[in-house]
């Protein structure tokens, strides 16, 4: 297939400084599996470049901690991105008494600070200075690195996805939307989805591309980690530092094997929520869970789609969330009719923040309907919707993920 060779030339023969382009096919991937079933605008799918500078602080953020070498620099140097982010821990370090709450947190955690920072992007508040300009920092050091050069395979142009900026015409060449990308500024007070908004470049794929990336997403992160991580080890080897495969392997892991049950705040909120909305009940049997333990369960598993939102938290008695795990659930009339309520119970209470926010989100981001009037349209009407958005994300991961599928019912 010419898109997997297309990817296995830029890994294995593409020039490499540093591992830039090992992040930047990575954000792709991550993109990709977060947004498996998006719908195309004019068969083209847009990824922000803000949004590859947001994936580049959560990559590289716990890196910052380490003397691992990114990059075949001269000793004692750094890649830009990491020194980016280590002045942004410096500005946390001086503004944690009197700074944000995420700034007081970021102060007392390590490596584990980039899960505050996701939290923060998440929740759509206006986000300190420091950060907005530090995502807006990584992203000029995209423009003017890997996507400049990610293409240049020896004497080849390898492009599976263009550029657009939306100041020029969309005939103009890639390095004239790349330089018009640079022009763009993000003012000092800022939500994420404003940075999103305001970002005026994209990464450009054709819904033909954009589909089989997603067919081949889980195989294509896998293999850009192996590769990072082959770089990284083969990097340190000729510094003359033992670094170990599995020391890197670890905070790889870190970002991918997030635990959300220690996610306190978050988990603390969905489920004051749901329980504020009375009618608590298992979504895989309907057993009411009023004043009784329940876990808050992903109903696509987190490892294969990591979206904490409230169409993939759902109440679960807690030996069933545990017997799942991360297998997908069997889609039946009974399962259906129970999501649905549950979705009808969240949007009937929109004006609780999370859901509102999370509302925002799907309407903006997913649906690419941004003016959309979710907050007087029909309860049942928006949770329709959301219901099949929901089956078409299990259906795409029904095709590539193996294995038996839970029913507690059927068993």
């Amino acid at each position: 297939m010419p898109l997997i060779k297309d990817i296995d030339s830029i890994l294995k023969y593409g020039a490499k400084t540093t591992s830039y382009k090992f992040a930047t096919l990575l954000a792709i991937f991550d993109y990709i599996i977060e947004n498996p079933s998006e719908r195309p605008a004019n068969n083209f799918h847009f990824i922000p470049i803000i949004y590859l500078a947001k994936q580049f602080l959560m990559y590289y953020y716990p890196f910052s901690f380490t003397d691992i070498a990114q990059g075949t620099l001269a000793e004692n140097k750094q890649p830009r991105v990491i020194l980016t982010i280590n002045y942004f821990r410096d500005k946390v370090q001086e503004q944690a008494a009197n700074g944000s709450e995420l700034f007081k947190n970021l102060a007392t955690v390590r490596e584990n600070g980039f899960k505050w920072i996701a939290m923060a992007l998440d929740e759509g508040n206006q986000l300190p200075s420091p950060l907005i300009n530090t995502l807006a920092q990584i992203r000029e050091t995209i423009l003017k690195q890997p996507l400049k050069f990610i293409d240049k395979v020896k004497q080849d142009v390898i492009r599976f996805f263009g550029l657009m900026n939306k100041n020029r015409p969309f005939t103009a060449t890639y390095d004239e939307h790349l330089t018009a990308g640079l022009e763009c500024k993000f003012r000092g007070k800022m939500t994420w989805p404003e940075m999103l908004d305001a970002d005026d470049t994209c990464l450009l794929l054709d819904d033909i591309t954009f589909n089989e990336l997603a067919r081949l997403r889980f195989w294509g992160r896998e293999v850009i980690i192996k590769g990072w991580l082959e770089y990284i080890v083969n990097l340190s080897a000729n510094k003359t530092k033992n670094i170990s495969a599995f020391d890197v392997l670890e905070l790889f892991n870190a970002m991918y094997a997030r635990d959300f049950e220690r996610d306190a705040e978050l988990v603390t909120r969905y489920r004051r929520a749901y329980e504020s909305f009375g009618g608590l009940q298992c979504l895989y049997t309907g057993n009411d869970l009023t004043n009784r333990p329940w876990h808050l369960d992903h109903f696509l598993p987190w490892v294969y789609y990591p979206v904490n939102r409230f169409w993939n938290l759902v109440p679960s008695e807690p030996r069933l969330n545990l017997d799942k795990s991360a297998r997908l659930p069997e889609w039946t009339p009974a399962l259906e009719t129970r999501l649905l309520q549950h979705l009808v119970s969240c949007i009937e209470n929109r004006t609780d923040p999370i859901i509102h926010g999370d509302l925002a989100y799907y309407y903006h981001f997913i649906q690419k309907e941004p003016a959309f009037d979710f907050e007087h349209a029909e309860s049942e009407k928006i949770a329709r919707d959301v219901l099949v958005h929901v089956k078409k994300g299990l259906e795409s991961l029904e095709l590539i993920i193996p294995g038996n599928r839970f029913n507690p019912e059927g068993s």
